[in-house]
């Protein structure tokens, strides 16, 4: 092999080896600024008549807790390569009961994510906007969550 050959060979390897830490670099920042942004607080979507599949969830609800309307959630699920997104969605619809219930759905956009690495997060979500006037009690199942562990009632104020 001639010495153009083998330099341009070096150049190669050192390319795709500076682009791999280059890559985990960035990747190790995009954690980073996830983690942080745990605290932050995002708001339910109301998509009247949404209907759900639990049958075909991406992800493991870990834990789940409501403290005043505040809703936090812990979950497990598959990526790695991109930023996930998950919203709550709430169908619009209470059932007739006291105190009202109402079941949230966790929608999980992996936008394309085809990396297998297990990824942790903590999500938190103001449900003062669908919890409605007076600030009535109101029974949320969070579905994916297991049935016999349904949140306590947002208290009267």
């Amino acid at each position: 092999m001639n010495i153009n050959k083998q330099i341009a060979l070096i150049s190669i390897f050192l390319f795709a080896l500076a682009s791999c830490q280059v890559f985990n670099s960035s990747r190790k920042n995009k954690e980073a600024i996830n983690m942080q942004n745990q605290s932050i607080i995002m708001e339910p979507e109301v998509i009247q008549g949404f209907r759900h599949d639990k049958q075909n969830l991406s992800y493991s609800i870990t834990d789940a807790t409501l403290a005043d309307t505040i809703l936090t959630i812990e979950l497990n699920y598959s990526g790695g390569c991109v930023d996930h997104s998950f919203d709550i969605i709430f169908n619009g619809m209470y059932k007739k009961s006291l105190p009202r219930q109402a079941d949230l759905f966790l929608l999980h956009n992996n936008k394309g994510d085809t990396c297998t690495e297990n990824k942790s997060i903590i999500l938190r979500y103001n449900l003062s906007s669908i919890i409605g006037p007076g600030k009535q009690a109101v029974n949320f199942t969070l579905i994916g969550y297991p049935d016999k562990m349904k949140f306590g009632s947002v208290p009267k104020n």
